[in-house]
This record gives structure tokens, sequence and C-alpha cells, in this order.
């Protein structure tokens, strides 16, 4: 037992050890083509063992790369299936890192009201569970969100409150260089001097020190945008060429494109040559179109056609103008189609919402599970031992249960299959008595002897028709009443007073009720003495016969009301007497326990009113 212990003990370990391999394998591929590649298949063999914990830490990593080439449709679906199996399992921790993704997402889209939306509310999952990395990463995101839309006095006050948290924190040097490079930018917005550029220069010792590539070319694109301010056109262009260069080796798109657009900007605001501002802008177009990047062109086509307007080519001048005109339309109709959208998510997610309260409240307790685990750290091996000594047992039980449920299978089949043989017996013994009863018919000449032996031969017929579907329909014990009534009724049908006037029956079986087999041969009885009747007595005068056969449940569903109405003469009171077919009729409804009254308009009526207890089976 010990040595199974250690041995289980290791196991664990090793998992987790190889799954946090996996994810440094994938944060060490630089390339993002290659990462998103790799990505995919360690995802798709997550998906395929059944690892969620797993699928989920791969699935924000890849939802991250789509979001760096443009790829937000594909990030959304990702993260949504993700979020989906963080709820089913409760990891809390991994819903908060994948909300930081959902709210990039946004971001980038330019949705910044459901971006601020969900960096609050990955801020608030960290702060209840108590998680110091992703505490100082939502708190710098924020800062971010409120730079980017220039709302520098909030954004100075994220950082503030980035910094004062980093200083209780266990060092984390990619998110230092991340809180120094957000601080940088801001300061680059709100202050002057140089304290931005040393701030700068600092970052890009730690990233080239790190080896961070996308730190490094962040910043230089920033310190780019501060050259560029002061005046210093040709230190901004190196700068901003180099930042272009590490993008491309990494294959970020995004960010490529964004620096790319910043040159061209210093060219286009410091009136270098024509030539080298468009070929700046034709490079910018043809990037856009060949990766297919979420990237709005219409600047790019207006400040060319500014530029032929200045050079007096109006030709050109409209050419551009019109393909800046076609974005801008275009973007009017998509922020239209945008909005809609919203709408209709925002109504059709109401249980989204719920589920998002549901969490909060999930969190609230977890928190309180938390303080209750940190308690048992020092009898975590005893819990253990005690975990497999509970597995074994479980699995032995589970073992024994799996046998006996076989036998007990075995023992199931084997007495259905005798029951079907009993049906099967019955209904052959039934048709037998039938066939006989036929035989008999076809030696009597006199039509009114013969009359007996029918009603016998049809009541026969009724009995019969249930073990037949018993038989027929894999089932040993309930019949569905409206399948048995179809049936019966097809087969009463060859009861006619006259061959010219054949019978008529106008079915209305809403209630889908299921009846065992002494239930339903007394209902069929019922129905085929009910029909009988009517054929020999109210039909005389009736040119087109036609009998009603209506059945439901009561309003509080704990009746069946059945009924049977014909349209014709109805009963006549002064010469009406009591036939072996109305004693049945009364004995079967007693044997259902059923209440019924007979109704004499326009038609004669039977209405029963049965005790129902819903059966599934």
């Amino acid at each position: 037992m010990k040595r199974f212990l250690i041995y289980l003990i290791i196991v664990v370990i090793g998992n987790i050890n190889a799954q946090n391999s996996i994810i440094d394998y994938l944060k060490k591929i630089k390339n993002i083509d290659s990462a998103i590649i790799e990505s995919q298949a360690k995802l798709k063999k997550a998906e395929s063992t059944k690892n969620d914990i797993l699928f989920i830490e791969i699935g924000t990593f890849l939802a991250s790369k789509y979001n760096s080439k443009s790829k937000f449709k594909e990030a959304k679906q990702l993260i949504d299936k993700c979020l989906l199996k963080s709820t089913q399992n409760n990891f809390y921790k991994h819903r908060g890192y994948l909300i930081i993704q959902l709210a990039d997402n946004y971001k980038l889209q330019l949705d910044n009201p459901n971006a601020l939306k969900n960096y609050l509310y990955a801020h608030k999952i960290f702060l209840t569970l108590k998680d110091s990395t992703g505490i100082l990463r939502t708190k710098i995101e924020l800062a971010e969100y409120f730079r980017k839309i220039g709302d520098y006095t909030k954004a100075s006050n994220w950082i503030n409150k980035a910094f004062s948290f980093a200083k209780s924190f266990d060092r984390d040097s990619v998110l230092l260089i991340k809180l120094y490079g957000r601080a940088a930018a801001i300061k680059n917005e709100t202050a002057k001097g140089d304290s931005a550029i040393i701030l700068s220069l600092q970052i890009i010792k730690m990233a080239e020190c790190l080896k961070d590539s996308l730190a490094l070319a962040q910043t230089l694109n920033e310190l780019g945008f501060t050259y560029k301010n002061k005046l210093k056109p040709d230190t901004s262009e190196i700068l901003y060429k180099q930042a272009e260069e590490i993008y491309r080796k990494l294959g970020d798109d995004y960010n490529l494109i964004h620096v790319m657009n910043n040159r061209a900007m210093l060219y286009a605001h410091n009136n270098y040559p024509k030539k080298v501002i468009q070929k700046m802008y034709f490079e910018i177009i043809h990037e856009v179109n060949d990766k297919k990047l979420n990237f709005d062109l219409s600047n790019v086509y207006l400040n060319l056609s500014t530029r032929e307007i200045i050079d007096n080519d109006s030709s050109k001048a409209f050419f551009y103008f019109k393909k800046y005109h076609d974005i801008y339309l275009n973007k009017i109709t998509n922020n239209k189609d945008i909005e809609i959208n919203k709408i209709i998510e925002e109504y059709n997610n109401e249980n989204i919402k719920k589920d998002m309260i549901s969490v909060e409240d999930k969190l609230k307790l977890s928190e309180q599970n938390l303080r209750q685990k940190q308690k048992q750290n020092d009898i975590v091996i005893v819990s253990l031992t005690i975990l497999v000594l509970f597995l074994v047992i479980i699995i032995t039980l589970l073992y024994r249960l799996n046998t006996i449920n076989k036998e007990l299978s075995k023992k199931n089949k084997e007495k259905d299959a005798l029951i079907q043989e009993v049906h099967h017996r019955v209904k052959n013994n039934l048709q037998l008595i039938n066939a006989i009863l036929k035989m008999q018919l076809n030696s009597i000449p006199d039509e009114n002897k013969k009359e007996y032996l029918k009603e016998a031969s049809r009541r026969i017929n009724a009995m019969s028709l249930v073990h037949e579907m018993l038989y027929n329909k894999d089932t040993s014990e309930y019949i569905v009443l409206k399948e048995y009534l179809i049936e019966l009724t097809e087969k009463l049908k060859e009861l006619v007073l006259d061959k010219t006037k054949p019978l008529i029956f106008d079915l209305h079986l809403g209630a889908n009720a299921k009846f065992n087999t002494t239930y339903s041969v007394a209902i069929g009885m019922i129905t085929s003495e009910i029909v009988s009747n009517a054929i020999k007595h109210g039909f005389h005068l009736t040119s087109e016969p036609k009998i009603a056969i209506f059945l439901k449940f009561s309003s509080d569903n704990k009746h069946i009301i059945y009924s049977i109405k014909d349209n014709g003469s109805g009963i006549n009171k002064d010469n009406q007497k009591e036939g072996l077919g109305t004693r049945l009729i009364d004995i079967f409804a007693r044997q259902v326990e059923a209440d019924y009254k007979i109704i004499n308009e326009t038609g004669l009526e039977y209405e029963f009113k049965i005790p129902y207890v819903a059966n599934d089976k």
C-alpha cells in the first residue's frame, strides 16, 4: 500500500509537471504561426484525452495568438468553449485568465464597453481568489485600457495601484516588464521631460536580458512615438523599423501593421518625399489585403488622396477618395450591424448573465473553502492514503455491483423473453379459438344463429390484439392506449350494417396514456361492445354511420376522459332492455374503476372517467 501511495503521488506530480512543460514549450516558440500550429495539435490531443484543465490552458494561450493575427472570431469561439469547461469544472482561476483574453479580444475590436466590463470582472475574480499574479495582471490591463481611450487620469491611478501592489508581490519578470512598459506609455502621453525615455531604455535592457522579443518590440515602438513627438524623426524612424523587424519575425501581424502605420504618419507629418510616403502606404495596403487583417485602411486612402490633391492630380485623388469613402460607408454599416447584434446578443444571453452571477456566488463560497483547505495542508499525505483506500473499496464495490448488474440484466432478459413467449402463445391460442369459431360459422346455414358466434369472435379479437401488441412492440407490461385504439378500430371497420354503408371512425386521441394488460383489454372490450351495439341498434336509419372516439386527460391530470359517440338514432327508452353487451360494458367499467355516464342526445354517447397514474416505462 505504501509503494502504491508513493506511485500515485509521483503520477499526480508528473502529470502537473508534464502539463506545465507543455505550456512552457509553447511559450518558447517565438514565431506566432508556428505557435498556433503547435497549439492546435496539442489542443486536439487534450480534448481527445478529456484533459479539461490542459485544454483550457492551451486554449487561453492559443486565443492570445489568434488575437495577434487579427483572427478575432476564432479567438472568441475558443474562449467561449474554454469558459464553458471552466464553469463546468469550477476552475475559477483559469476562468479569470480566460476573461482577460476575452477583454483583450473586445479591446482589439474597439468594443470598449465590453472590454472594460470583462477586465473589471476578471479583477474581481482574482481579488476573491487572492491570486497575486492575476490581480497585478488586471491592474496593468486596466491602466493600459484607460490609456488607449485617452483617460490618462484613470490610467495613472491604475498604474500607481499596480506599482503599490507589486511591492508585496513575488517577482515575475515578465509581468514587471509589462508594468514598467505601461508606465512608460502613460508617461509618454502625460509627462514632460525625458522620464518616459529613461523608463523605456530600462525596459529595453530588461527585455534583452530576458529575451522577451514581444516586450522589446512594443517598447521600441513606443520609444519611436516619443522621439516623433520630440521632433527627432530620424531616431523615431530607426526605432520603428527595429520594432517592425521583430514583429515580422514573430509573425505578429496585428502589432506589425500598427507600427507600419506609425512610420507612415511619421513620414507624412514631417514632409518626407511623396514617393517615400506613398511606398509606405502601399506596403500597408498590401500587408492588410494579403493577410486579410482587421485594420481600418480609410485613413490610409484619405492621406493618399490628400497627397494627390496637393500635387494637383485630381484623377488619382478621386480614386483614393472613393476607396476611403467606400471603406467609411462600410464601417458605418458594420457598426450598425454590430449594434443590432449586441442588442440581440444581450437579449439572448440572459442565461449567461445569470451564470456569471452564479459563478460570483460560487467564488464567495470557494473563498471560504480555500481558507479551510489551507488549514489541512499538514494532513495531505493522510488524506491521500484515505482517498486511495476509498478508491480501492469503491473499485471493489463497483466491480461486484457490475457483476451483479450483469447477472440481473441476464435474468431480466430471460424473464422478458419468457413473458414475450407467454404473450405470443396467448395470442396464438386466441387466434386458434377464433379460427375454430370461424370454421363453425361457415358450417351454420342459419344467419341468425351465426350472430352469437360472430360476437364471440369479435370479443376474442379485441383480447388477442393486446397480446399481439405486447409481443410485437417489445414491451412486457404496458400498452400505449391510442396506438391500441387505432389498430382496434381498423379491425372493427369489418363490422358493418350494410356493405353500402361503411362505418367511419373519427379519432381524437390526444392523451399519450399507457395501461397494463388488464386495463387495456377492458377498455378494448368496452370499445368493441359499444361499437357493436351501435351497429346493431343505432344505425338503421343513418345513411353515413360515424363513430367519434375521444381520449384526453382531465384538467387535474389524474383521470383519463374516454368517450365514444355515434350519430345514430340513440336509445328508445320505452323498448330499452339490457343485453349481454350492456352488462359487459358495466363489468369492464368496474374493472378499470371508471365512472361513466350515457348521454342520449343526437346519437348515443358513453363517457368514462378512468383513474390514471402516469407510467414512463
